[in-house]
């Protein structure tokens, strides 16, 4: 079960996953410390298991490979203004970063979680999206 745990807490990018915004790190040290206890250690078959389902996602979804890469792009826009110190000076005594700049980024970070949102939310309802085969619903991951 830990196992089984572990995987779809990895991978599932659905609603009900709370670590799905985190990056891969964070969300193994999260899932190790509030799921699967600290003593867990995924083997080779688990690893593989969820390389497995990240191929079928990415296979079956160009929202989700557009999503990770919006995720991943923003987090390093994350890490930036982390590390923006705007007492930073050149040799020359100019910012090297300009207030105007940092603030006019952070006008735009609300449109660019706006955008990331709409972009979850469409990469979920291609993803679960309702087919039918042999007078039968199914879900894209079950074909």
């Amino acid at each position: 079960m830990r196992d089984f745990s572990y995987i779809e807490f990895m991978v599932s990018p659905y609603e009900s996953n709370p670590f799905k915004d985190l990056d891969k790190e964070e969300r193994h040290q999260f899932i190790l410390e509030s799921i699967v206890g600290e003593d867990y250690k995924p083997d080779k078959l688990v690893k593989s298991a969820i390389e497995t389902y990240e191929t079928w996602l990415n296979d079956l979804s160009i929202g989700y490979r557009l999503l990770n890469s919006s995720l991943k792009a923003s987090m390093e826009l994350i890490k930036f203004l982390n590390q923006v110190d705007l007492s930073e000076r050149t040799k020359s005594g100019y910012p090297v970063y300009k207030p105007a700049d940092i603030a006019n980024s952070l006008k735009q970070t609300r449109e660019i979680l706006s955008n990331l949102q709409k972009l979850r939310k469409d990469m979920y309802n291609e993803l679960v999206e309702v087919k039918t085969k042999g007078q039968k619903n199914i879900n894209p991951l079950e074909i």
